[in-house]
């Protein structure tokens, strides 16, 4: 039934496009009246009607009466708003959301929910574009546009990957290439930057964007230019918005005079010629800067006049063999800097005065120190673009098992759920649908927040945290498809905790965590055991994570209805190392203190504090360990 229906909407979108539209009218009306009362025949005119007759009154008259009989058709939805993008903001609203709800995969929705709220809240919009990115992955057009928003929001380190990412899937996308070029020419990058403007100008040779870009980054060969826009860059911090070459040289000037200011406490003297260099240097690097652009010839075919009938059929801009640009500075930097620096001195004071050469060097060691620590950055990303074909390819962070996640999150519904194949694997849906007729493991399910990612080589693992960013439960994916959950409830079997406990490891090592992040995930397990009325159940949860020397004191101990309800009411954990033992600082909603556990090898071997300790001993070491911890916790502080 489905592929019928599209095969019709398909032929008839082929007429439309071909300019057929008597033909499209035609078929249109042969659908309606073969079943009046189905929506295909309503939907095929409601196409005809928009991209046909460009009737939009006509359109959305034809596209309610197609909701009318399938509120749910996507094809419909998708139309609406198109029909009213750019006339009424509420009304495409209205059928964003409905895509949204029904067309939980599709892109479409949230990109143009962002491009409509892009208006009002730059930070709301932000959440739809990366949706968008999230579930159109593979589209060059919706990572793009995110990065841009990132770079909007002052996040050019996200908008940067992001845009590499989306050239990974279209190097050929001018725009995304204009993107990279212009970020990576405000962050100092200015070998991506050339490599970047070029490309732009080889795909658009008349692009007046691309012309500005390389007018911009092509000088920055030279090493002079590029040391003075660097280290402008490094005293940018003075203006907002786009980092134009402006900025840059402007930068430059005022901090340099900063970074020369300290030497009129030694010699005056010595200050002045500091910033008499720092103008030359600007200066040479402007005049070289404009010789560079001359013989780049950049522009030639555009400035000349246009006629009506010319049609430029090779790239305008002249490609020159880069040739190293030779700096004449000697006679005329010579000249400039006697008459300044030397004018007012008389014959006393130029024979007189001393000037120490450790005091002449050392604005020169700052501008060389700066100088090669912004070089560094640029050579880092050289490797980038050393493998055009290969330089895209290590992005992968987990976006298609996040996106087939919060997939599945959505699709479980509050009275019936049927596992998608593409989505969850054919061997655990069953025992899937299982789980989710359990009331507490379903509203975790569907309120759990993806957190880190993880892949072993063979499978992809996402950790799932509530909004306290407090572990819920580990999914496991393979080929895409979400394979097996692990946490408390989810698998209770012995070889499934055992998995559990590998799995929490490996983040751990992977993120290098440090903060007790395994010992706090087993204390909460041990916490839930406890609460558990079933003996037997309690057991089978929580000795795991219990040294076998310590389980019988501890099951013995817990049997106190008092010590009961103050180890499962700690809701915060303060962690702390000794060197030699893990200890948990547990802690109730007020503050107070209800016990400290002490681990090692990530199981608990023994706990301290009232209702536990069993010596005078206990109640000593008891003691030294609060001290301990409110030592910690001061030092955090400052």
């Amino acid at each position: 039934m489905i592929s019928t229906r599209i095969m019709k909407f398909e032929a008839l979108m082929k007429l439309v496009d071909s300019g057929e539209i008597a033909a499209a009218r035609e078929l249109a009306t042969s659908y309606v009246e073969a079943q009046p009362r189905g929506f295909m025949g309503y939907l095929c005119w409601t196409y005809v009607a928009f991209f046909g007759d460009r009737d939009l009154d006509v359109a959305n008259g034809y596209l309610e009466e197609t909701l009318r009989w399938d509120p749910r058709c996507e094809e419909a939805i998708h139309l609406g708003v198109l029909i009213w993008a750019g006339r009424d903001d509420a009304k495409e609203k209205y059928y964003i959301e409905q895509g949204m709800r029904y067309a939980t995969r599709e892109a479409f929705y949230p990109y143009r929910m962002g491009l409509l709220l892009e208006k009002q809240s730059l930070k709301e919009a932000a959440i739809y574009f990366e949706k968008a990115a999230v579930l159109g992955s593979r589209d060059a057009e919706y990572v793009g546009k995110y990065a841009v928003v990132m770079d909007k929001l002052g996040q050019k380190k996200v908008a940067r990957e992001y845009l590499k990412r989306a050239l990974g899937l279209d190097p050929n996308h001018v725009e995304n290439v204009r993107r990279l070029a212009q970020l990576s020419y405000e962050v100092g990058d200015f070998k991506v930057a050339r490599d970047l403007s070029e490309q732009a100008l080889a795909l658009a040779p008349n692009d007046s964007e691309a012309q500005r870009l390389v007018r911009q980054a092509y000088p920055t060969r030279n090493w002079l230019v590029a040391l003075v826009r660097r280290i402008g860059l490094f005293f940018a911090m003075l203006f907002r918005g786009r980092m134009t070459t402006a900025k840059m040289n402007t930068s430059f000037v005022i901090g340099m005079i900063i970074v020369c200011l300290p030497l009129f406490l030694i010699s005056s003297d010595v200050a002045k010629f500091a910033i008499v260099i720092v103008f030359i240097m600007l200066l040479a690097s402007l005049v070289l800067s404009n010789r560079i652009v001359a013989r780049r010839q950049l522009g030639a075919a555009v400035i000349a006049k246009p006629t009506p009938t010319q049609v430029i059929d090779k790239p305008v801009i002249i490609k020159d063999e880069p040739a190293k640009v030779k700096v004449e500075k000697a006679e005329p930097i010579v000249e400039v800097r006697n008459q300044e620096v030397n004018k007012p001195l008389s014959k006393v004071q130029a024979t007189n005065k001393k000037i120490s050469p450790k005091i002449i060097i050392i604005p020169f060691v700052i501008l060389g120190f700066i100088g090669f620590w912004n070089m560094a950055n640029d050579s880092s990303n050289d490797e980038f673009f050393s493998n055009s074909d290969d330089s895209y390819e290590e992005f992968g962070d987990g976006s298609e098992e996040i996106s087939n996640f919060t997939a599945v999150q959505d699709s479980v519904s509050e009275d019936m759920y049927e596992p998608d194949d593409a989505l969850v694997d054919p061997f655990f849906q069953e025992e899937f649908v299982e789980l989710m007729e359990d009331s507490d493991l379903k509203e975790q399910f569907r309120t759990g927040i993806t957190s880190d990612f993880f892949d072993d080589g063979e499978r992809q693992y996402i950790k799932v945290v509530d909004d306290e960013d407090k572990l819920l439960f580990i999914a496991a994916f393979q080929d895409y498809m979400l394979q097996k959950i692990y946490g408390a409830g989810w698998d209770d079997t012995d070889v499934g905790k055992s998995d559990y406990q590998a799995i929490i490891g490996l983040f751990d090592e992977e993120f290098d965590t440090g903060n007790g992040i395994l010992d706090k995930a087993h204390l909460k397990l041990i916490q839930n055991g406890v609460a558990n009325e079933n003996v037997e159940t309690q057991r089978s949860l929580i000795e795991t994570f219990l040294d076998s020397e310590f389980q019988d004191a501890f099951f013995a101990i817990v049997e106190n209805t008092n010590v009961k309800e103050r180890f499962v009411s700690s809701v915060d954990f303060v962690y702390m190392n000794d060197g030699d033992y893990h200890y948990i600082q547990m802690l109730d909603g007020g503050g107070e203190v209800t016990g400290i556990a002490q681990f090692d090898n990530d199981l608990l071997i023994y706990m301290y504090g009232d209702g536990w300790g069993q010596s005078i001993d206990d109640e000593e070491r008891y003691m030294e360990l609060l001290d301990a911890f409110n030592v910690q916790g001061e030092e955090e502080s400052l």
